[in-house]
């Protein structure tokens, strides 16, 4: 069944309204919950994962856990649900709607109008991160796919920012492990990989602050550490040797008058300090947790 003819059609009690945007994965969908009477993300299953028995198997495991999850910082999940048979049906996630945009979307925003976020508004934006991590990491849960994409921007406050950052998809990459047949489809997004993930090593909190490191260098310098597109490109970079060190980022004019803000310890300035750490390529080298090493 092709995806786009969902739009208007219902999935159990919820009625498709448009479509939000598609991953490797599945598609997602913005939906109206006819019961409640709210608004809800849709996430339905690419039809070659939805008719693999462990796929399936796998899917309800990670629903299950990913709904034990009440964060602010963290998309919540509703509700599974399938349609028609395990050949030809639907499997799908129904999720909390965020409104806003994501943060890839974010920054492109203000690329084309020549902007960044100020340093101290990014730092804030990964301490976020990390202290959500931090709940999940707890709770045996990583991510796998850290990125700007998989990052929503709620439009209410946080405890220190005019917005929530919010992950979404925490968890789901684990879905595409051993066993699942997903031509052409890599585990997480190599730009973000952390050598020993790229490697398919055994990865653990220390490879999610590796990505939030570079998710702190693109925040603040509007390029990636690495310009890897590809796995290939991934591994190249990480055991090319010395030549493949990440690229040096632009200076910045807000960088001066950053540490003089309330709340700003001159330990944390530079910003590559911390960032620098998060991204060395053996994981004993790095920041040891995501929490209080921001």
């Amino acid at each position: 069944m092709s995806s786009q003819p969902l739009i208007g059609q219902t999935l159990g009690r919820h009625r498709i309204r448009a479509l939000i945007g598609k991953g490797g994965m599945g598609t997602v969908y913005q939906a109206h919950d006819e019961l409640l009477q709210r608004e809800v993300a849709v996430k339905v299953m690419h039809a070659h994962f939805a008719r693999q028995e462990e796929f399936r198997a796998r899917f309800l495991q990670e629903a299950r856990t990913a709904a034990q999850l009440l964060h602010p910082g963290i998309v919540q999940v509703y509700d599974i649900g399938e349609t028609g048979s395990e050949t030809e049906g639907l499997l799908y996630i129904i999720m909390e709607y965020v409104p806003g945009p994501n943060l890839r979307q974010m920054l492109e925003t203000l690329q084309t109008r020549r902007q960044q976020l100020h340093l101290s508004e990014a730092l804030l934006v990964v301490r976020e991160l990390a202290q959500t991590l931090h709940y999940a990491h707890r709770r045996g849960i990583l991510h796998r796919d850290i990125k700007p994409a998989n990052i929503l921007i709620r439009p209410e406050p946080s405890a220190s920012l005019p917005f929530q950052p919010v992950f979404t998809d925490l968890g789901l990459a684990k879905l595409l492990g051993k066993g699942i047949t997903t031509p052409g489809l890599t585990v997480g997004t190599p730009a973000y990989m952390s050598p020993e993930q790229a490697l398919g090593q055994t990865t653990d909190a220390r490879s999610e602050v590796y990505a939030l490191g570079v998710v702190l260098y693109e925040l603040c310098t509007g390029t990636r550490p690495f310009p890897a597109e590809t796995l290939t490109d991934a591994i190249r970079y990480h055991i090319g040797g010395p030549r493949h060190h990440p690229r040096q980022p632009p200076p910045r004019a807000d960088l001066l008058g950053a540490s003089q803000r309330q709340g700003y310890r001159p330990t944390l300035l530079p910003f590559h300090r911390r960032q620098g750490r998060a991204i060395r390529p053996r994981p004993a080298h790095r920041l040891p947790r995501t929490r209080g090493s921001w």
